[in-house]
C-alpha cells in the first residue's frame, strides 16, 4: 500500500499550469492535444479488441504536454500507440458504466513512476455485457523510464481496501451514502492530510461511487464524480442530481465543510421534467453551471446554462439560458486546459465534439459551436478521460507584471466574490504582506519563488486559492568610478546579473564581461523583461614619462621654447619653473624632473642662442680730430662670417686708402698727412651668412670729412 499512499498525497499542492492533461485520448489511438491552446486531433492505427465498445479510459502526458501513455479497456499503450510491456490484462469495469472510473497520477519524488487508479471486476476480462455486482478499487504502476522511454507496467491489479489507508480517515464511517439517491448510490471518502510541498497542510479526497467512478480533487476545490456529482473548479462546492419521484429532478448545490466532514445545502435548482441521466459542468470561475437535460420522444435534448451568482433558488432557476437543442444524445462534457468546455455528442447520427468557447461570458448566441471538432473516417468521440481537477484549472491569479520592484497580481476568478484577502508569502514585508484589493501590487525585496495565497468570500462562504509564483529580478548595473590605468595594465568589468539577462556594451560586445586596455568611455547596459539599466565608466590609460628633450641651437631673433609632453604629470625645471613649457633666453644646459602616477624621469638639453641675420652699416661722415668720437671710418656689421673690402677715392678718382676686416679703419690720413675737409667717394664690397646662407654685396657711396 506504500504506492497508494504516495499517490494520494501528490494531489495536495496546487498543480496549476502543468501539461499532464494536455492530451485527451478519447478512443484507442484517437485523441486531442491542447499543448498549443487550440485542440489538435491526432490518431493512429492502434486497435483494441474491444475498441468498438469502450473508449480509452485514462491517459497522461509529461509536464511539457508530450503524451506518455494511456489505458484503454484492459491494455496500457505507450506514446506510439502500441501495447506497453506487461501492459495487458489490467482490470476494467463494464463499458456502459466506467467512462470516468480511472485516473493516472505521477508518483511524488520520482520522474518515472506513475500510478493508474482503476475500478474493475475480477472477472471483468471476460465480461461482454451485464452489470457485475462485485467490483473493487485497484492500482497499477508504470515505470516510463524503461524500454528507452516507452515504459513498462511493473505492478498491476493491486487491490485497495479502505482499512489499509492507515493515514486516512473515512468520512461518515464505512461505506455510507452522503446523498440519498433513489438508485442507492454511495461514495467512499478517503480524507488525507500532509504538509506536501506547501507550508500549509492540505486535504484530499478519493471518491468511489457505486457505478465505479473515481474522482480525485483537493477539498478546497471540491469533489465530483461523473453521473453523480460534479466538482467546482474554484470553490469547495458541488452539484448533485436527486430524483424526487417520477420525472422530477433537482440539482442540489452543496458546500463542503472540511472541519465537520459534512455538506451544507446551499440551493436547489429544479430542472424537471427529466427523462434520464444528467451531464453537468461548471464554468472555470464557477459562476455558470452547464447542464445537459436529456429529452425523450418529441422532447429534444437541451444544453442549459444557469447563473449561480444569482444566489437564491428562484433566481438561479430563472437565470437559465438554452445554448443548444438537439435530438441526438450528448455523451460527455468537460473543461479543457484552455479553459473552454468541450462536449462529446451525436449530430445527425455522426460523432462530433462541440465547444463552449467562452464559458464565463454572459454571451448566449454563438457561444456553443456544435461541430467544433469533426472525426475522421471510422472515428468516434464517446467520452473524455478523467484528470486531477486542478490540472484543468487556470492559475488562481496571474502576474500582469512580475518584477521584484513592483509585482502586480490579477485575480483570475473575479465573479462570485464579495471580498478577498491576499497573503503574498513575504512576511519580511510586515503589514504590506497582505492586501484586500482585487489587483494588488507588492514590492519584493528580492527575486525568487514565493507561495501566495488569496482567501475569497462570497455570500459568507470562504475559499482559499494558492499558487507558487516566481518573482523576476530587475537588472542592476554599477560600474566602478572613473579610473586611470598605466600602460600594460587592464581592467576587467563584469555586469553579470546572476540570472538570465541580456547585455550590450557601446563597443558592440554582448557579453557580461569586458576587458579594458585603452583610453575611452565605456557604456554598459543589462536588460531583461523587467527593464534595463545603464552605467558609464571613463578610463584613461597613462604612459610613464620618457626622456624627450634634445640639444638645440636657435637664432636670437626667435622665441625659444622647451616643452615636455606627459599626461597627468608634474614638472620641475632647473630654472625653478613648474610648467610643461619654458622659454630659455641664454645659451645654457636646461634640465627638468617629470613625474606622473605611472613613473618619473630626469631629462636635459643644451640650448645655443646665436646670431642669424647679416646687418651692415656705413656712416656718411666722420670727424678725424682726435677727440675719440667718430674719429675713423669703417663698416659696422652684425653679420656672421663677415668679410669686406673698402676702397676710398679723392675727388679726382685717385685711390687714397683701402681697408678690410683685418686692417684698422681709415683715420682720414694718407701717408700720415691729414686729408682736407670735403667729400670723398668709396667702393664697398662684403660677404656674410644669413640664416645659414652666404650673402654678398657691392655698393658705391660717399663719405664726408667734417670739422
Amino acid at each position: 500500500m506504500r504506492y497508494l499512499l504516495y499517490i494520494l498525497l501528490i494531489c495536495c499542492g496546487q498543480a496549476f499550469a502543468q501539461g499532464y492533461a494536455d492530451n485527451w485520448v478519447i478512443k484507442n489511438g484517437v485523441g486531442l492535444n491542447f499543448t498549443t491552446g487550440s485542440p489538435i486531433l491526432f490518431s493512429s492505427s492502434a486497435i483494441d479488441p474491444l475498441s468498438q465498445r469502450t473508449p480509452a479510459l485514462s491517459c497522461i502526458s509529461d509536464k511539457n504536454g508530450n503524451l506518455l501513455f494511456y489505458k484503454s479497456n484492459t491494455t496500457v499503450y505507450h506514446s506510439s500507440h502500441v501495447p506497453m510491456e506487461n501492459g495487458q490484462r489490467l482490470f476494467y469495469y463494464h463499458q456502459d458504466q466506467s467512462y470516468s472510473a480511472e485516473v493516472i497520477l505521477p508518483i511524488p519524488n520520482s520522474d518515472s513512476l506513475f500510478a493508474i487508479l482503476h475500478v474493475g471486476y475480477m472477472d471483468s476480462l471476460n465480461i461482454i455485457s451485464g452489470y457485475p455486482t462485485n467490483y473493487n478499487f485497484y492500482y497499477s504502476i508504470v515505470d516510463i523510464s524503461q524500454n528507452n522511454g516507452l515504459g513498462k507496467v511493473i505492478s498491476k491489479n493491486v487491490p485497495v481496501i479502505p482499512t489499509s489507508l492507515m493515514n486516512g480517515k473515512i468520512i461518515n464511517g464505512n461505506i455510507e451514502p452522503i446523498f440519498n439517491e433513489s438508485k442507492n448510490r454511495y461514495e467512499i471518502f478517503f480524507l488525507l492530510s500532509t504538509t506536501g510541498t506547501n507550508p500549509t497542510p492540505t486535504k484530499r479526497m478519493v471518491i468511489i461511487d457505486s457505478i465505479g467512478t473515481i474522482s480525485l480533487a483537493p477539498i478546497s476545490n471540491n469533489y465530483a464524480t461523473h453521473n453523480v456529482h460534479i466538482w467546482n473548479n474554484r470553490a469547495n462546492r458541488t452539484i448533485s442530481p436527486q430524483y424526487m419521484g417520477g420525472n422530477n429532478m433537482y440539482l442540489r448545490y452543496y458546500q463542503y465543510n472540511p472541519n465537520a466532514n459534512s455538506f451544507n445545502l446551499l440551493n436547489t435548482i429544479d430542472i424537471s421534467p427529466i427523462y434520464g441521466g444528467v451531464l453537468m459542468c461548471f464554468s472555470p470561475s464557477s459562476q455558470y453551471l452547464f447542464v445537459f437535460k436529456p429529452g425523450v420522444g418529441a422532447v429534444p435534448n437541451t444544453l442549459l446554462r444557469y447563473d449561480l451568482s444569482q444566489g437564491t433558488n428562484t433566481a438561479i432557476v430563472n437565470s437559465v439560458d438554452t445554448l443548444f437543442v438537439n435530438y441526438d444524445p450528448f455523451l460527455y462534457i468537460k473543461q479543457a486546459p484552455n479553459q473552454k468546455l468541450y462536449i462529446a455528442h451525436y449530430d445527425n447520427g455522426s460523432s462530433k465534439i462541440g465547444e463552449i468557447t467562452y464559458p464565463d461570458s454572459s454571451l448566449v448566441q454563438g457561444n456553443f459551436i456544435p461541430n467544433a471538432i469533426l472525426p475522421q473516417e471510422n472515428q468516434q468521440f464517446l467520452v473524455f478521460p478523467q484528470f486531477v481537477p486542478n490540472w484543468l484549472a487556470a492559475p488562481p491569479f496571474a502576474l500582469s507584471y512580475a518584477c521584484q520592484d513592483s509585482v502586480v497580481f490579477d485575480l483570475t476568478y473575479k465573479t462570485m466574490i464579495d471580498s478577498v484577502r491576499w497573503d503574498f508569502g513575504d512576511p519580511a514585508s510586515g503589514a504590506a504582506n497582505t492586501s484586500t484589493l482585487l489587483q494588488p501590487v507588492h514590492h519584493y525585496s528580492s527575486y525568487g519563488k514565493y507561495y501566495v495565497q488569496v482567501a475569497t468570500w462570497w455570500q459568507g462562504v470562504a475559499d482559499t486559492l494558492a499558487d507558487t509564483v516566481f518573482v523576476e529580478p530587475s537588472p542592476h548595473v554599477q560600474l566602478p568610478n572613473d579610473t586611470l590605468l598605466c600602460a600594460g595594465e587592464s581592467l576587467a568589468l563584469d555586469i553579470g546579473q546572476g540570472f538570465a539577462a541580456n547585455y550590450l556594451w557601446n563597443t558592440g560586445s554582448t557579453d557580461s564581461t569586458l576587458l579594458i586596455t585603452k583610453t575611452g568611455m565605456y557604456v554598459a547596459t543589462a536588460y531583461n523583461n523587467c527593464g534595463s539599466q545603464t552605467d558609464t565608466l571613463n578610463v584613461v590609460v597613462l604612459d610613464p614619462p620618457q626622456a624627450q628633450l634634445k640639444d638645440t641651437s636657435v637664432c636670437d631673433n626667435f622665441k625659444i621654447t622647451l616643452h615636455f609632453e606627459a599626461d597627468s604629470a608634474t614638472y620641475l625645471w632647473s630654472t625653478g619653473e613648474t610648467t610643461a613649457t619654458i622659454y630659455p633666453t641664454t645659451t645654457a644646459t636646461y634640465s627638468v624632473d617629470v613625474a606622473n602616477p605611472c613613473g618619473q624621469v630626469h631629462d636635459q638639453a643644451f640650448v645655443e642662442i646665436k646670431k642669424c641675420i647679416c646687418n651692415v652699416y656705413l656712416a656718411n661722415a666722420f670727424t678725424p680730430d682726435g677727440d675719440g668720437l667718430n674719429d675713423t671710418f669703417a663698416p659696422v656689421a652684425d653679420c656672421p662670417d663677415f668679410t669686406y673690402n673698402l676702397i676710398i677715392f679723392d675727388r679726382w678718382g685717385n685711390k687714397i686708402a683701402e681697408i678690410t676686416e683685418k686692417t684698422p679703419p681709415w683715420d682720414g690720413t694718407v701717408n700720415g698727412q691729414k686729408m682736407p675737409l670735403g667729400v670723398y667717394t668709396y667702393q664697398f664690397s662684403y660677404r656674410g651668412t644669413e640664416y645659414g646662407r652666404v650673402v654678398h654685396q657691392l655698393k658705391n657711396g660717399m663719405i664726408t670729412i667734417v670739422q
